[in-house]
């Protein structure tokens, strides 16, 4: 992974583009394809966003990304709005910048490359995505969620907006342990993800194979 992508400041343009108030705000982002609950109608952080914005009426959540069901999640976002009276919930579909997406965000949900990718912007991320909930990444439970691939699979936890509710309060109410979680995961990934570690494995391989 290039973590030089992770390291651009992205605000002033990001926010221009969706006509975002420079404000205090929290940002919450997500991907489209990670939220999917069970029910195909629902987005558990879109789902969590009325409890949230209750404590924090400030919070945006960004759902990023595309798919096949990408306009069923627009449609919900926008009711969900249109409940809240306010735009809080924003889908702006696939997209390049998905790094300063990332950088933009206070939290990150998500699982896979998007939980690497919000770990090298140096983000606190809650892995919770189609394959269940394992829940906020921290130094005591690292090496578990590297052995699932930063992912739910095996969890046995489903995802729900109530419980994603309360871990993404727990985190906003609590921004030096949020400074903590997103230094322990760009540490991660500096040491197991960066371009210049996959390199070093990949010449450990050929020096293998070369003197075998």
């Amino acid at each position: 992974m290039g973590l030089v992508h992770f390291d651009r400041r992205p605000y002033d343009e990001l926010y221009a583009a969706f006509r975002w108030p420079t404000l205090d705000a929290y940002n919450i982002a997500t991907d489209v394809c990670d939220k999917w609950a069970g029910d195909p109608d629902r987005v558990a952080l879109i789902d969590a966003a009325p409890a949230i914005l209750a404590r924090f009426p400030e919070v945006r959540f960004i759902v990023a990304g595309d798919g096949d069901r990408l306009g069923e999640v627009a449609d919900l976002a926008r009711r969900v709005n249109q409940r809240l009276g306010r735009e809080h919930v924003f889908v702006p579909g696939g997209r390049t910048d998905a790094p300063d997406l990332l950088r933009a965000a206070d939290v990150v949900v998500g699982v896979a490359r998007v939980a690497l990718e919000a770990m090298a912007t140096g983000k606190p991320v809650v892995i919770a995505g189609e394959g269940g909930l394992r829940g906020v990444l921290d130094a005591d439970n690292a090496a578990l969620m590297m052995a699932c691939n930063f992912t739910g699979r095996g969890s046995g936890r489903a995802v729900t907006a109530g419980e994603l509710a309360r871990l993404l309060l727990e985190l906003l109410d609590a921004p030096d342990r949020r400074t903590g979680l997103g230094l322990i995961g760009r540490e991660l990934v500096e040491r197991f993800f960066s371009i210049e570690r996959v390199a070093d494995q990949v010449e450990a391989v050929y020096a293998e194979v070369c003197e075998g």
